[in-house]
């Protein structure tokens, strides 16, 4: 391919295929011996020996909506032996699995109902279309009234699936389902959820957001004997987090990756209890073990960002920020760091753009407002600066920073 031609393919904004095979879209440049993806979060750079290849595809940036998205995604929750992550909505824990679910998601308390999101696990090859069919004629012939408003066959997360949605009586009890199957390697996950049609409205959204993180690993190779261990460490090694003891927490958590290193979750908390004894060298090189295991969950890359920060590596935690904002849109912390990790780098401009997309997300979030405002204020707008330390004491009245802040635009 020549060059001539290289350019002309990267003049129109493309599809830029991993080698991991993951992928990524946006406005594409060359530079050097990487490319450059840009897109309405942002530009990240991609160095070409990670590249499989380009599709071109025509590109036009997204006008992000000023409102608070209807869904937020801070807690994960994943499974070294099931092997997939799932973000959840806020304020939902795995609870006891019910029926023949593997495992169980429960929102916190409504009134008198407790949302429940069930995950089940296949293990068999399946043509995805034949299942979803299957799935629809079972409930059409328990409930003859079912009446299936929607139905999406897409990929989530790089994988092959398909989502619909059933409405049906059981009883006089009007109800509303949510099914959602993501197939990869011999093995099918099924995500349900149900309630009543008057819920559905409100719950849907954040369920629908949650599914469509679900990341599937491959199985890991360990014995019986060694997921027993394994377990044992690791709920050890969060019981002594939990308590403070961050040494002993960091000792299990190692011993733990040692017997399943491709766990990329494990070397997360590996990083996490490093950063509590004060070790960053560990904490950052756990990070990054993280990130090569599954460079297209945002969340490593956040967490690396943010060990990175901590060091003053300024640069380099831009880079890994901006990762995490174009893998997860709208994870407001990883828009917030980033915007600190630009005005700490002296780029005031490009901090106000991110500090303003992460309060869209999250219109509440004191640090966004905080560093807006210090952001403001570096860049000559003590009006606007001024507003956004009085915002930051509104949603906390004790921060010391914001206070200071009014403190010396009044001088």
């Amino acid at each position: 391919m020549t060059l001539a031609l290289v350019l002309t393919l990267l003049a129109s904004a493309d599809i830029v295929h991993l080698k991991n095979g993951g992928k990524m879209e946006g406005r594409v440049t060359e530079k050097g011996d990487a490319y450059v993806v840009e897109n309405e979060y942002g530009s990240i750079t991609i160095p070409k020996s990670d590249v499989e290849r380009i599709e071109k595809k025509e590109w036009k940036p997204k006008v992000r909506p000023k409102m608070k998205p209807r869904v937020n995604l801070p807690e994960s929750y994943s499974h070294p032996f099931y092997a997939f992550k799932i973000y959840l909505p806020e304020g939902w824990r795995r609870g006891e699995s019910t029926g023949k679910a593997h495992c169980s998601f429960y929102g916190p308390k409504d009134v008198a109902y407790i949302p429940r999101m069930d995950l089940h696990i296949e293990r068999k090859s399946v043509d995805l279309a034949d299942h979803v069919r299957a799935y629809r004629e079972a409930i059409k012939k328990a409930y003859p009234d079912a009446d299936f408003p929607h139905q999406e066959t897409s990929t989530i997360q790089g994988n092959l699936a398909c989502q619909f949605g059933a409405v049906f009586r059981d009883g006089e009890v009007p109800l509303h389902t949510l099914w959602t199957f993501v197939v990869r390697e011999g093995r099918i996950y099924m995500l349900s959820f149900t309630c009543t049609v008057a819920w559905y409205e409100k719950y849907a959204p954040r369920v629908d957001g949650s599914v469509r993180t679900l990341r599937i690993y491959r199985e890991p190779a360990a014995s019986k004997e060694q997921r027993e261990k394994f377990t044992r460490l690791h709920t050890a090694g969060i019981d002594d987090y939990r308590n403070g003891r961050f040494p002993e927490a960091l000792e299990r958590f190692r011993e733990a990756a040692s017997l399943v290193p491709e766990y990329p979750e494990i070397h997360g908390l590996v990083g996490q209890s490093a950063l509590r004894t004060g070790d960053v060298v560990a904490a950052e090189a756990a990070y990054r073990k993280a990130v090569q295991l599954d460079s297209e969950d945002g969340g490593h890359h956040y967490n690396l960002g943010l060990c990175l920060l901590h060091q003053s590596k300024t640069d380099e935690a831009i880079e890994s920020l901006k990762k995490a904002t174009l893998l997860q849109p709208e994870f407001e912390p990883a828009l917030t760091n980033l915007g600190v990790a630009y005005l700490a780098g002296g780029k005031a401009d490009r901090a106000k753009l991110v500090l303003e997309k992460a309060l869209e997300v999250n219109p509440e979030s004191v640090l966004a407002h905080f560093h807006l405002g210090l952001t403001l204020e570096k860049l000559g707008d003590r009006k606007g600066a001024e507003r956004e330390f009085r915002e930051t004491l509104k949603i906390d009245s004790s921060h010391a920073g914001a206070k200071d802040g009014l403190g010396r635009l009044k001088r």
